[in-house]
């Protein structure tokens, strides 16, 4: 079953591979933050984390940089 919460984002770290496995483009990276700002975080595209393995973020590492650019504070 997925549960989709929302957690703070100090507390989701990033590792290897996942942290390089899709390197953050710049353009895109702005364009995200532009639309963020318009409209908060679109909950219809959470992050995807390994709970199991502390928080690990596995997929969303240019949303999570976006979100927290924009000073947001918690993410689905």
């Amino acid at each position: 079953m997925n549960n989709v919460i929302e957690i703070p984002v100090w507390s989701i770290r990033t590792a290897e591979p996942f942290k390089n496995l899709f390197p953050v483009g710049e353009k895109v990276l702005s364009e995200i933050i532009d639309d963020m700002n318009k409209n908060g975080f679109d909950r219809a595209h959470p992050l995807i984390l390994w709970q199991n393995h502390g928080m690990t973020l596995i997929d969303g590492h240019t949303r999570l940089q976006a979100a927290m650019a924009c000073g947001i504070d918690k993410i689905p």
